[in-house]
């Protein structure tokens, strides 16, 4: 997209931008418009609002809010939904409630929030969950987290260390969850079939 065509996209700029949300940012030499994630917004010392965006190459940029406009889609929504960009997180089907509102759950002050990228799937008994853990983590203390098989536990930890660690449900957040015989063979494919990506494994007994 020419970024000095005449500007009659001003229905495509939004007032209010989240991290983890598409968008279309200029190009790294100002030349285009280009699609981008946001990862972050700050403020300057003037109050004007920025926002640090990712590129595709995994380059950033700090660009006023202003200036990014929203990814519109000319696909049909209502009719398909599964893994098409719009839902990046997780894919729709057609037995599913539609996601609930773009908002993050705070679990304190301080500014530790469950992503809205997680936290728009969450049941409510989950996100009380991960407010358990939260809970028990700023107190310094142990705990175990017991449910039922499928209820959720995964996720609601997932919930509480993606709020820990301030993370925002993006695509360069991927969390993988194996059994260990098959994280072994993982581990042995990436030196040879991806070498310039680093990788780190996690695991216990």
């Amino acid at each position: 997209m020419d970024i000095s065509a005449p500007q009659s996209r001003a229905d495509s700029r939004k007032d209010r931008w989240c991290p983890g949300e598409r968008c279309l940012a200029p190009s790294l030499d100002n030349k285009k418009l280009c699609e981008a994630s946001i990862k972050s917004i700050t403020v300057d010392g003037n109050g004007k609002p920025f926002a640090v965006v990712l590129y595709p190459d995994f380059q950033e940029k700090t660009i006023p809010l202003q200036r990014l406009q929203e990814v519109k889609s000319t696909k049909d929504y209502s009719r398909s939904l599964i893994f098409d960009d719009k839902d990046l997180e997780k894919p729709y089907f057609p037995d599913r409630k539609i996601p609930s509102l773009a908002s993050a759950f705070q679990l304190s002050e301080d500014g530790d929030s469950i992503p809205y990228t997680i936290n728009r799937y969450l049941r409510d008994y989950q996100r009380e969950g991960a407010q358990f853990l939260y809970r028990h983590y700023i107190e310094g203390r142990g705990c175990i987290l017991g449910d039922d098989m499928g209820l959720g536990k995964t996720i609601q930890v997932i919930s509480f260390l993606a709020a820990v660690l301030h993370k925002k449900g993006t695509r360069e957040d991927i969390e993988n969850n194996m059994p260990e015989f098959l994280l072994k063979s993982m581990k042995k494919k990436p030196p040879s079939t991806a070498k310039k990506f680093g990788m780190v494994s996690y695991y216990c007994r």
